[in-house]
């Protein structure tokens, strides 16, 4: 009986990794679409199709409006992928989705815009139209079909639902009735932080300006990625850091350190308003008398060791000033 049930559970454990490769793909090929139609087709409906943008005739605006526009297609676009995970995914299966869309987006980039580029030098004439979409369709069939071939490894599908047990792919706050205060302080400093950095990338003119353009090999179709370098990267690059400050604050061992941290400011005995204006006085005051007594103190024996019997200090302090001050010709 023993024997009998091992063939068993290696075809279960082989259909669950299998089914989990499937979703995650299928995930990874709607957070794909989602992202061409949040980057790419919403701007280009709204630019080329319906010439918003004369209309408006003010770049910033018009780039803001759009960002809005495509901000709430992507509100959209999440309520839809919460509805077609239904109440039960599997486990693994959003840490899978998003791995693969990450990969899929690499290969695509680095197959259409570095290969394709080098490619379409080579092979300038219109009569070699096909060779370099053959390089490029083999290269894309097979890295897509490497990446598949990684997600059916039982290793990675757990490697996979320990990424996403990790919480990194959940909204879900780890501990959220404690520490709130410090864990929220925190999450804004952390946004602050990043605020400033692309604020200052901005002034300083690191972000290109313009559109982000694949020009597919020996063609002259041109693939918009990203509209609006300079305004719509550091939004990206916000709502990102965002998140991941957020995952950050929420984070099991990092959580618990503020947890314990707001724990031990709760013990502290914070002073009255008026203790604390007595005390600041006192130590302003303190300082002041310090320092007037050293002072005073140093005078006194600069006087007492430059005089003329001792002459201990054989160096005239207001001589050695007057030849500070002299400007040298040199």
């Amino acid at each position: 009986m023993a024997v009998a049930e091992k063939p068993a559970a290696k075809s279960s454990s082989q259909n669950a990794t299998q089914q989990l490769a499937l979703a995650s793909f299928a995930g990874a090929a709607y957070i794909v679409a989602g992202l061409c139609l949040v980057l790419s087709g919403v701007p280009t409906l709204w630019d080329y199709w319906l010439g918003i943008n004369e209309f408006i005739n003010n770049d910033f605006l018009s780039t803001a409006l759009v960002m809005l526009v495509s901000v709430a297609v992507g509100v959209g676009l999440v309520a839809g992928w919460r509805r077609l995970e239904g109440p039960h995914p599997l486990r693994g299966q959003r840490a899978g989705s998003f791995i693969g869309a990450a990969l899929i987006l690499l290969i695509f980039v680095i197959v259409f815009d570095w290969i394709g580029g080098r490619l379409a030098y080579t092979f300038d004439n219109p009569q070699d139209f096909i060779i370099p979409w053959s390089v490029i369709l083999v290269l894309t069939g097979g890295l897509l079909v490497g990446v598949y071939l990684l997600y059916t490894r039982p290793g990675f599908g757990k490697f996979l639902v320990r990424t996403e047990d990790g919480g990194w792919f959940s909204t879900n706050a780890f501990k959220y009735n404690q520490g709130q205060r410090v864990r929220r302080a925190t999450l804004i400093a952390l946004l602050v932080v990043v605020a400033l950095g692309l604020w200052q990338n901005l002034r300083t003119g690191l972000f290109a300006r313009g559109n982000w353009e694949i020009l597919l090999p020996n063609t002259d179709v041109a693939l918009v990625g990203l509209f609006n370098v300079n305004y719509t990267l550091p939004f990206l690059i916000f709502c990102l850091c965002g998140w991941l400050a957020w995952r950050v604050v929420n984070w099991p061992g990092f959580a618990d350190f503020l947890i314990a941290t707001e724990a031990e400011m709760n013990k502290v005995s914070w002073t009255t308003r008026k203790r604390l204006i007595q005390d600041t006085l006192v130590v302003l005051v303190t300082l002041f008398l310090m320092t007037v007594f050293l002072f005073v103190v140093d005078i006194i024996w600069i006087r007492v060791l430059s005089f003329e019997p001792l002459g201990v200090l054989q160096i005239n302090p207001q001589t050695a000033k007057q030849k500070q001050q002299v400007t040298s010709d040199w």
